[in-house]
């Protein structure tokens, strides 16, 4: 008895009970708040570990100022039945929010009541996809009031699950007066959305603060090291091995040098003489801590930042209305010039995700809605060039040869519109369908009456725009009902006869889409009392529901890969008629909805049960536009050679069938005609071990990889994952096609944990003081100032040459071998800079007070101005901005060292008597000749001398 008294307990736990007037009660009560308070904090510091965990990189990414602006927006609440204005922080659970248009919501909650009839609505930025998803409150809290009176008369209870990150679902019931109402998502509306197309909107608050799903979702940011921060940290480390090894060897040195034996001191003890070998080291430690480049990080870090502002900035990277890159974090730009595997979705990334109806098949035949403009040459397919990117993107074809019989098309719409007259009309039923298979809101322009349409999904926008081509317009809904348009032609002689008149319909039931079922249906009844479930989706999935079909199947089925083979969306609509077996069906549907431990799973079955013994209606096919610039771009990656063994690899993931996904391939120019087709498809566990054997023993660089959403489970398994990621690697690109969000982020996660690649989803001299400044003030500027501007090829030259980007990714340009070379290089001005004032010294040619303070200001005053001749020779790009800021440089130098010679003390003139002299002018010409020639001649033997040699050798 105890033990089923926990697990009830237990439950009860799993979720949350929600009073909307429950904030008045512990007001009155003074109680202290149940939940959590609705503040967020994204900034990775607090004030207390502030300083223990880098001050530099908090102020940079500024999340701390970002939480204030947030947390202190003010909200409309209702407080003892009255609307006040809080700021968002201050948001409790149980808060009864008023949102307004384009309003961001504050915190998640639930739908009460909105300004529109049929509580649909439209918001905005859902789970971090741009486009527009559609919200509709319970008919049962439509006419929600706040005021008193309404709270003694309705008593509102929210049960629902506890906080979680699921941002696709949510599961809950709604007491109103001891009825239960189901919740889902579709009543739930997540904090960081915005509110489009509707005036207000009633929320009462569910989850507040860090138990928002935005925030469940948010990690901890990961510190993402690009490859130069990995370069640098190694160096640093290596420099740090050789001074202390420096420092081992200098104290030892001169432990020996000064030792009791060499010095003939009486009474040291060797307990004396350790203590002194060591701090000699400290002291070395400390007179060399300026050879750990410290400000190499700084300095990188400032040229990064600039960067990203300059990405920020830059005009041609703004769209068309007008936004402009935004870099999120400074740490991976030079990572861009790094990529070497770019993993892209097709809808919306190499698509406009602008759907368009364009064809149909029904009773056995093709209509399509094309122009005689509109049609696109087949070339185009098979491999040639197009001349106007603009024409190739935005006309898409409509024959394509293969080895099917071609299909007759019927071009002219009104032979579908004279279909529409006969009820029983395969082409109605099929229009009827795509004008209420759908979750479309209308909104009516009152000036101009039109009717613009909004949805989750651009397809069902498509389709019903489709649909009032061809005859069957949507008017508008008024709570369940659902109005069309239809229209009839019949042409009598010469005379065209046109006939329009209203369809009513009642929207019983909506069975949403997902990315698990890939179908959505509707129930509906129809003016005569008639139900009917309609349903549409992919045609892997509605074939299997279908038991016959109107048409011939293998019709049906060569209209299809037609349409899929000229890079068109499929979906396929189906219905079933529904007598009184739906009242029992509603009634075990409407119970497994209140059931919130096992929701899914019981309307789950239930769904699959209404969805079975479909009688296939016919096909549509939708365009989804590329980008402008899609096929040049990829060309650029693949001539970019970003891929090891001299190849790019591009992988398109995407939900669409396989010969869509291959053809829209073809023309983004990912598959190129030269290129072999490896096909993987298929659910049967050993035929696709078999074709990935197959495939792997005949890969080679030059081919496709094409693998389709089943075949993709069985290869990620972990008798099946090295081989495939071994065969993908061998291949130029990859098309994954019909596959769910999480096997899209699987397939990411493979290639980033297999390879070690870069994926797109980079002086010792005498005086301290001297040392510090010459780090931090004189040579710091040019430095920055050329890695910020310097272009050392041209932009036309660079686009026109994208094999010159195979540099970065081999890393000829930054590694250990260059780094190695540089350290050399320092070490050696290093020593020129040392020994040749030091001769000058010894040699009287410093003035007659030649001594250690004069070979030192000498020493600090070569290396500054060497440091300066080295980037002048380096630099290509000169503009006035770089010439002033060296010059700048220079300036503040002698400036900073005149100002010095004046204190008092060992230097005290040094500077001014050294320069004056002309042995300090000579010394300075020999070691600026000594210090630049190895350059020059490195540099004239890259630029002139590999040309020469393979010059003579092609004469020879």
């Amino acid at each position: 008895m105890a033990e089923r008294r926990g697990s009830v307990v237990e439950k009860e736990r799993q979720h949350r009970l929600v009073d909307p007037f429950q904030i008045e009660r512990d007001e009155l009560t003074h109680l202290k708040p149940s939940f959590i308070s609705n503040a967020v904090r994204t900034s990775k510091y607090t004030y207390l570990n502030f300083l223990p965990l880098c001050l530099l990189q908090e102020f940079r990414r500024k999340k701390r100022s970002s939480d204030r602006f947030i947390n202190s927006r003010p909200v409309a609440v209702v407080r003892n039945f009255q609307e006040l204005q809080v700021v968002r922080e201050a948001i409790r659970v149980g808060d009864i929010l008023r949102i307004c248009e384009r309003e961001s919501i504050p915190a998640d909650g639930i739908i009460l009541s909105s300004s529109e009839d049929n509580g649909e609505f439209i918001s905005h930025n859902l789970d971090g996809e741009a486009n527009l998803k559609s919200r509709e409150a319970l008919r049962a809290t439509l006419g929600f009031a706040f005021d008193q009176n309404a709270r003694e008369k309705t008593k509102y209870f929210i049960k629902c699950e506890q906080p979680n990150q699921d941002l696709y679902r949510f599961a809950g019931n709604l007491s109103v007066d001891s009825k239960l109402y189901s919740l889902s998502e579709k009543q739930f509306l997540m904090r960081g959305s915005t509110l489009m197309n509707t005036k207000w909107v009633w929320i009462v608050v569910v989850y507040t603060g860090h138990d928002t799903k935005i925030m469940k979702n948010a990690r901890a940011a990961h510190h993402k090291l690009s490859h130069l921060e990995i370069l640098t940290n190694r160096t640093v480390i290596v420099v740090f091995i050789v001074q202390v090894l420096l420092c081992a060897v200098a104290a030892g040195l001169h432990h020996f040098q000064f030792s009791e034996a060499r010095m003939g001191h009486i009474g040291e003890t060797k307990h004396t003489s350790e203590v002194e070998l060591v701090l000699t080291f400290l002291s070395f430690v400390v007179l060399m801590n300026t050879l750990i480049p410290i400000s190499l990080v700084v300095t990188v870090e400032i040229i990064k930042t600039i960067h990203a502002k300059f990405i920020t900035w830059d005009d041609q990277m703004r769209s068309s209305n007008g936004a402009g890159a935004l870099a999120n974090t400074t740490s991976l730009t030079d990572e861009l010039g790094q990529v070497r595997y770019i993993f892209t979705d097709k809808t919306g990334t190499l698509t406009q995700n602008q759907m368009a109806f364009r064809k149909c098949s029904v009773g056995g035949s093709v209509y399509s809605v094309y122009t005689a403009p509109q049609k696109r040459s087949s070339l185009a397919l098979a491999g040639v060039s197009i001349s106007s990117l603009d024409t190739f993107a935005s006309h898409p074809p409509t024959t394509f040869h293969s080895e099917k019989p071609e299909v007759t098309e019927r071009r002219d719409v009104a032979c579908f519109r004279r279909s529409l007259s006969k009820p029983e009309a395969v082409e109605r039923r099929l229009a009827v369908a795509m004008a209420l298979c759908h979750t479309v809101i209308c909104e009516h322009d009152l000036v101009t009456g039109a009717v613009a349409y909004n949805s989750d999904s651009p397809d069902e926008c498509a389709l019903v725009r489709g649909a009032d081509l061809m005859g069957v317009k949507l008017l508008e809904r008024r709570g369940q009902r659902v109005y069309l348009s239809l229209t009839e032609e019949d042409r009598e002689g010469s005379h065209l006869k046109t006939v329009t008149y209203t369809l009513a319909f009642e929207i019983l039931r909506v069975l949403h889409f997902s990315s698990d079922r890939k179908r959505m249906s509707v129930i509906v009844r129809d003016e005569d009392g008639r139900l009917k479930v309609l349903c549409k989706g992919a045609d892997s999935v509605i074939l299997d529901r279908c038991d016959r079909f109107l048409s011939d199947q293998s019709e049906t089925m060569n209209h299809v890969t037609q349409f899929a083979e000229e890079g068109f969306r499929i979906l396929l609509l189906a219905e079933r008629p529904l007598l009184s077996y739906f009242e029992e069906w509603e009634a075990r549907y409407d119970k497994a909805e209140l059931d919130m431990h096992a929701k899914d799973a019981k309307t789950e079955e239930l769904v699959d049960e209404l969805e079975r013994n479909l009688t296939l209606i016919g096909a549509s096919a939708v365009e989804d536009k590329l980008q402008v610039g899609v096929p040049e771009t990829i060309s650029l990656f693949q001539k970019a050679g970003i891929k090891v063994a001299a190849r790019n690899q591009i992988w398109v993931l995407t939900g669409d069938k396989l010969e869509t996904s291959l053809q829209m391939g073809k023309l983004c120019r990912v598959v190129t005609p030269s290129m072999r087709e490896v096909v993987i498809s298929g659910s049967n566990r050993d035929e696709m071990t078999e074709q990935l054997e197959k495939a792997f023993e005949d890969a080679n660089e030059n081919q496709a990889l094409v693998i389709d959403g089943d075949a993709l489970t069985l290869a990620l398994r972990p008798c099946n994952r090295d081989k495939f990621l071994q065969l993908a690697l061998r291949s130029a690109t990859v098309l994954v096609c019909r596959t769910s969000p999480i096997q899209k982020a699987l397939v990411v996660e493979l290639v980033k944990s297999g390879v070690p690649y870069v994926t797109l989803a980079v002086y010792t001299v005498f005086c301290d003081l001297y040392i510090t400044a010459y780090n931090v003030l004189f040579t710091a500027l040019p430095v920055i100032v050329r890695a910020v501007m310097e272009t050392d090829l041209l932009e036309a030259f660079a686009v026109q040459f994208p094999e010159l980007y195979r540099l970065g990714p081999a890393d000829a340009c930054l590694s250990c071998r260059t780094m190695a070379a540089s350290a050399l290089l320092a070490t050696f001005h290093a020593v020129v800079a040392t020994v040749v004032p030091l001769e000058m010294m010894h040699r009287g040619g410093l003035g007659g007070g030649s001594d250690f303070w004069s070979g030192s200001v000498a020493s600090f005053c070569y290396i500054v101005l060497i440091v300066h001749l080295h980037i002048f020779y380096e630099t290509w790009n000169w503009t006035a901005a770089v010439g002033i800021t060296y010059a700048a440089s220079l300036v503040v130098f002698v400036l900073a060292i005149a100002a010095y010679d004046r204190v008092a003390g060992d230097v005290e003139g040094v500077w001014s008597s050294v320069v004056g002299t002309s042995g300090f002018w000579l010394g300075f010409f020999l070691a600026s000749v000594a210090c630049m020639l190895p350059g020059v001649a490195y540099k004239w033997y890259v630029t002139f001398g590999c040309c020469v040699f393979a010059l003579q050798r092609e004469g020879g």
